[in-house]
């Protein structure tokens, strides 16, 4: 079974950064999705086990690809999905909620 980790960023740019390099660190293919409401948040991670939630991670982007790098995270064993939030508010409701 694939481990699912979903990272929740507010900013366009960090995610595709973010994803970027985390293909190249850990060579696996990973999801960008942009939401404008938060209920489409329940149809992306609808029939989904969700193993770890990050939203907005502290650090940089390549410290979070040396953690998942030190998990022992591949191509075989993970799945990484980034949904990028752009609207404000939507992002305050979903780190209040998290």
């Amino acid at each position: 079974m694939k481990n699912s980790i979903l990272i929740i960023e507010d900013n366009a740019y960090r995610a595709f950064t973010t994803k970027t390099v985390l293909e190249a660190f850990l060579h696996l293919e990973v999801e960008l999705k942009e939401i404008a409401v938060a209920d489409e948040l329940d149809a992306i991670t609808a029939g989904r086990v969700i193993a770890q939630t990050l939203v907005t991670p502290k650090g940089s982007v390549t410290e979070l690809a040396a953690t998942f790098k030190k998990q022992g995270l591949n191509r075989r064993n993970a799945k990484i999905v980034i949904v990028c939030v752009d609207d404000c508010d939507i992002s305050n409701q979903l780190s209040l909620a998290a």
